[in-house]
């Protein structure tokens, strides 16, 4: 165990409370420790955003439960530390009729002298994350490719190294999982206000502005100038008060990913 890893496991540590504020935010002690020994376990840094929590409504739960996610960079890492990985052939596809139907992806593992192949299947159907009005969201529509071949990817490692990977899921894999999230959770109840407005809107919209701004301030360093080119290039306007409800509900179904990893929090929970 390194040093870095050691102290991770040292209570009172400010480092965990850094951490759980950050990239295990709103997880409870028994899943922080669960999250800790996982990054120690597997080599990665959770302060490099190299491993982080996500919590998820379950309908079966009827709570919010905790994965842990890394990114197809950490599969790579993690493999490649066992001296018995090597990359394979580039994934190749299967399409009909001009659409995406599987990407299958190839790595080589080494068991004692010899190396063997291992492969995996992703099926679009299974992995592509589309929006509430039926449109792929804003990285699944600007590279189907590369993102399903991360879904394959990360099925084929896993395969390998099920001892090094049990128990970790890539963002890719479980974006699915976050579009589900947004039709299992229960309606919060409200009230009318005079205007027509509803309590929970108005709370929903403070929640959004909140987080929306935080966003920008760390993108910019808190650069006003930064700032404001940023909130108008996401936005299309120049000031919070000048969107609406629904056209700021649009910005965080676009970014909703960016601002997730950003807080380490579950994506698409305004």
């Amino acid at each position: 165990m390194t040093e870095k890893q050691e102290s991770l496991t040292k209570t009172g540590d400010d480092r965990i409370e850094l951490i759980k504020k950050t990239v295990a935010n709103g997880t409870t002690d028994n899943e922080l420790k669960l999250f800790l020994y996982t990054a120690q376990r597997t080599g990665l840094d959770p302060l490099a955003k190299q491993i982080y929590a996500i919590r998820r409504w379950s309908d079966e739960a009827k709570s919010y439960v905790m994965t842990i996610q890394t990114g197809i960079d950490g599969y790579r890492l993690i493999a490649e530390r066992t001296g018995n990985y090597a990359p394979g052939p580039d994934t190749t596809f299967v399409s009909e009729n001009g659409k995406i139907v599987s990407a299958t992806a190839h790595i080589k593992k080494r068991v004692g002298m010899d190396w063997f192949d291992v492969t995996a299947t992703a099926y679009w159907e299974e992995y592509a994350q589309f929006k509430k009005d039926g449109t792929l969201t804003r990285m699944w529509k600007r590279m189907p490719h590369a993102m399903l071949s991360k879904c394959a990817e990360a099925l084929a490692l896993r395969r390998a190294f099920p001892a090094e990977l049990s128990g970790l899921y890539t963002h890719e894999e479980m974006m699915q999982a976050d579009v589900e999230e947004t039709k299992s959770l229960p309606e919060p109840k409200v009230e009318p206000l005079p205007d027509g407005l509803k309590v929970a809107e108005l709370e929903q919209r403070a929640r959004m502005e909140s987080r929306l701004s935080e966003y920008i301030k760390a993108e910019c360093s808190n650069d006003t100038v930064c700032m404001a080119k940023k909130f108008e290039s996401m936005t299309g306007k120049k000031k919070m008060k000048d969107l609406t409800h629904d056209e700021l509900l649009k910005v965080f179904e676009d970014y909703k990913t960016e601002i997730a990893l950003f807080e380490g929090m579950p994506n698409g929970s305004h």
